[in-house]
């Protein structure tokens, strides 16, 4: 619980601006039984990238990794410092939230762009002088985080509702000010098996009145 006050409280502080100027969406991909992974792509021409980010688990989860950058020690354009979400971050042990943040308070190295172009730490001139627990590059979309759950107890979701589920992006290239993004969410899922079946008789009945 004092983790969580603690992190909501950051959260605040870290958000600038109520008036969000650039988009994020966070995809809930469900498409392998009993696991799921949280992507997000940030919208590009209104904003520098994803600086914080922070989502509520709901449903049966019985793992998490947290999967975005971070090194505790790095050399970079900025100086010797941390890279990545270091700061606030959620341990994978923490099976109800996902959370991170790059360090707008003191680290000397932001990575702009996250979640709008695949980069690498290399690439952005920083270099890690430890094995980065989550590699060196990301993708876009950026994979948040990844986890398993018990399907036989149900789907996991993301309460999007939630005060601690928010996605802070950086207003600029340059400087750490951050604002929060506007959200919007999507579950990607396998169809059930009914539904499928429906799906294949329209597609035969479909077939049928081509013949005729």
């Amino acid at each position: 619980m004092i983790q969580k006050f603690t992190f909501s409280v950051c959260a605040v502080l870290l958000c600038c601006s109520l008036a969000a100027a650039g988009t994020v969406t966070v995809t809930l991909d469900l498409t392998t039984a009993g696991q799921f992974k949280i992507l997000a792509q940030d919208s590009t021409g209104d904003n520098a990238g994803i600086a914080s980010y922070g989502f509520v688990l709901q449903g049966p989860v019985t793992g998490v990794d947290n999967a975005t950058i971070n090194t505790a020690a790095a050399n970079g354009p900025g100086g010797i410092g941390s890279a990545g979400f270091t700061l606030l971050r959620s341990p994978d042990s923490d099976l109800t939230q996902v959370a991170g943040s790059q360090d707008t308070i003191s680290g000397p190295n932001m990575i702009y762009g996250f979640g709008q172009t695949a980069s690498s730490l290399s690439a952005k001139g920083i270099t890690s002088f430890i094995n980065p627990v989550e590699g060196d590059n990301w993708s876009v979309p950026a994979v948040i985080a990844t986890g398993t759950y018990n399907a036989a107890q149900g789907k996991v979701s993301i309460n999007q509702t939630a005060f601690d589920t928010f996605v802070n992006i950086f207003t600029s290239s340059t400087g750490k000010g951050v604002e929060g993004a506007q959200l919007s969410f999507v579950t990607v899922e396998i169809p059930e098996p009914a539904t499928i079946g429906l799906l294949g008789l329209a597609l035969v009945g479909g077939l049928g009145l081509r013949r005729r």
